[in-house]
This record gives C-alpha cells, sequence and structure tokens, in this order.
C-alpha cells in the first residue's frame, strides 16, 4: 500500500480503536508480517479488505470498517496510481470474500423431517406433535444460541387437508 493510502487507512483505523478501546493505539502499518494491522501487543483485522490492481502496476490492498469504506479508499487511491485494472474481495486464511472470518456468521442447522411411515397427529405446522420443541432442545445441547437461525425440511409430507395439492 503507498504511503498516502497507509496514512489515511492508519487515520481510520487508529480514530476507531481509540474509541472502542478509550485509549490511542500505534499502528506500524498495514502490511505487517502475520497479516493483520499491529497495536502494541496485538493484532487488529478490519471487518473488510479488499485488493486492486492499478495502472501503474502496483497491486494494493485496502481495508475498511465497511465494504463500502475499503471501496472508497481503494478509489480514492486511483489518482495516485491511476485506473483499477481490476478489483475483489480478499479470500486468504483470515478473509472470505473481503470479510473477516470470526466476522461471518454461521449458516443455519439444517433439519430434514421424513414422514414415511408416520400417521401420528399433526400440530398446526404440519409437524409431528412435539417435534419443533424436540428439535430446538436438540440445537440447545449442541451449544446452538435459542436464536440461531434453521432450517426444517418435510420430505414425502402427507398432503394438507386444506391444500390437497400441495404438501
Amino acid at each position: 500500500m503507498c504511503k498516502k493510502c497507509t496514512l489515511a487507512a492508519k487515520n481510520v483505523i487508529s480514530a476507531y480503536l481509540s474509541r472502542l478501546f478509550d485509549t490511542k493505539p500505534t499502528i506500524c502499518g498495514l502490511n505487517c508480517p502475520k497479516g493483520g494491522i499491529s497495536t502494541n501487543e496485538t493484532e487488529f483485522f478490519a471487518p473488510w479488505r479488499l485488493v486492486a490492481a492499478f495502472a501503474d502496476g502496483s497491486r494494493l490492498t485496502f481495508d475498511g470498517l465497511t465494504e463500502e469504506q475499503a471501496k472508497e479508499a481503494m478509489e480514492a487511491a486511483e489518482e495516485e496510481h491511476g485506473d483499477i485494472g481490476y478489483w475483489n474481495r480478499v479470500t486468504d486464511q483470515n478473509y472470505e470474500d473481503g470479510r473477516y472470518y470470526k466476522l461471518i456468521p454461521e449458516p443455519p442447522a439444517v433439519h430434514i423431517v421424513d414422514f414415511t411411515g408416520y400417521d401420528g397427529p399433526l400440530d398446526e405446522n404440519g409437524f409431528p406433535v412435539g417435534l419443533p420443541d424436540e428439535i430446538a432442545r436438540y440445537a440447545q445441547e449442541q451449544g446452538a444460541a435459542p436464536d440461531a437461525p434453521q432450517i426444517i425440511l418435510k420430505r414425502n409430507a402427507p398432503p394438507d387437508p386444506e391444500n390437497p395439492n400441495e404438501k
């Protein structure tokens, strides 16, 4: 990253960290050996990281607290480095499609309910009575948050008496 771009990114991140930790951090630069921004003894990874190749041949990364902020910093660098030939969201050991991996939410749990051979009572949502509660209890036992997203798929479900053509 060029000196001008690095300074702008340092100022934004320093202001953010100062508000977050109520201290004045020391930032050594954006291209630290481990890939993050060194603030004294700890490493800080920005929530978003983009990479761009410029007309002058430089290939630079741009960090931001939002994707838009990283993109604005990247576009501002065009003034010094020429037009952007291509840009992309970074994917490496710390980032997936531009987002810091620890900030990516877990995918929802998927439960498949197979109705083959089941002829017992159904609740108002068309599931066997008590099954949604059992699924919720199982998820909690496995350490899932109570509000974690879940997907429940019905397989071989009996037809709905009110809409016999839909399952």
